[in-house]
């Protein structure tokens, strides 16, 4: 749809937690987007690949945003094969979305690694990236852009990025809670953490 404003947060989601949720939805509402799609990765290029059955992932991240008309899920990095990158993801999706607006959220940790991002030159240009910063708000983090980045490009980052609620939750931290037999119950939704019980996932 023309106009429409699309954010886009990408993961392997394993499991979605309520750190992953608060992300999309400060994006959403400082940037005004008309919606959120959370990008299951297949393969990412940058770690390893998930151990847990992408069924399994797909599930939790339906379960997990199915409160939330705003947010949805996408699909498109799973249906190709290979590792999962990013370019090809907007390429795509401003192909079947034409006129739309991409923002792509991350967190300041992978900021760090952007320009290691395949064709990540043009892809700064395909979409704008919105970085979530973490109290006490330090924009400090765009200092080792220089050089990998032009400065219209990392003044735009700069503008485009966001506060995020302190939440000091990881989805490694909940799988190896889940593995020692200990509670996740708080840090993710409450139908998450029942579906990682019924099926007996990250257990040691």
């Amino acid at each position: 749809m023309k106009d429409r404003r699309i954010g886009l947060l990408g993961g392997t989601f394993n499991p979605p937690h309520f750190g992953h949720l608060a992300l999309a939805e400060s994006a959403r509402e400082r940037h005004k987007l008309h919606e959120i799609r959370f990008v299951i990765t297949a393969a990412p290029p940058l770690k390893d690949a998930p151990d847990v059955a992408v069924e399994h992932r797909v599930a939790m991240v339906k379960v997990a945003i199915s409160d939330n008309p705003e947010f949805a899920m996408e699909e498109c990095e799973l249906k190709r094969k290979g590792t999962s990158y990013s370019i090809d993801t907007v390429k795509e999706l401003k192909g079947s979305h034409l006129g739309a607006e991409f923002f792509w959220v991350i967190g300041a940790d992978q900021l760090e690694k952007l320009h290691q991002w395949k064709s990540a030159q043009e892809l700064v240009q395909l979409v704008r990236f919105v970085v979530a910063l973490r109290p006490p708000r330090s924009k400090a983090v765009f200092g080792g852009l220089a050089g990998h980045f032009s400065e219209a490009v990392i003044a735009q980052l700069r503008n485009d990025a966001i506060d995020m609620p302190q939440m000091d939750i990881s989805s490694s931290d909940i799988r190896a809670r889940a593995a020692r037999g200990q509670s996740v119950r708080y840090l993710l939704p409450e139908a998450v953490r029942a579906y990682i019980e019924k099926h007996r996932l990250y257990v040691g």
